[in-house]
C-alpha cells in the first residue's frame, strides 16, 4: 500500500466509483474521504467486508486505514 492509506484502500477496489458502488454510496462521498485523509470509522467494517468479497479477496484490517506510526522508544529505567 502507498503511504496514503485512504488512496491505497480505494485503489484496491479499482477507484472511487467502484468502492462507492460496493458500499451503496456516492462517488462524491468517497472523494470526500480523499480530501480529509480519513475514512469514517463506521465505514471501516463495511469496507473490510466488501474487500473480502472481491475476486480475489483482499483481507484488510483496521490498521490498513491509518498511516504507520513511528515507534516510540521506552525511556531507560532510572537507577
Amino acid at each position: 500500500m502507498s503511504h496514503d492509506p485512504v488512496i491505497s484502500v480505494i485503489a484496491l477496489f479499482g477507484g472511487q466509483t467502484d468502492l462507492a458502488r460496493h458500499l451503496s454510496t456516492s462517488q462524491g462521498t468517497v472523494w470526500g474521504w480523499t480530501q480529509t485523509g480519513r475514512v469514517p470509522s463506521k465505514r471501516i467494517p463495511q469496507i473490510i467486508e466488501a474487500a473480502r468479497r472481491l475476486d480475489p479477496p483482499v483481507y484488510l484490517t483496521p490498521n490498513d486505514f491509518f498511516p504507520p506510526t513511528d515507534a516510540v522508544a521506552m525511556p531507560e529505567p532510572r537507577p
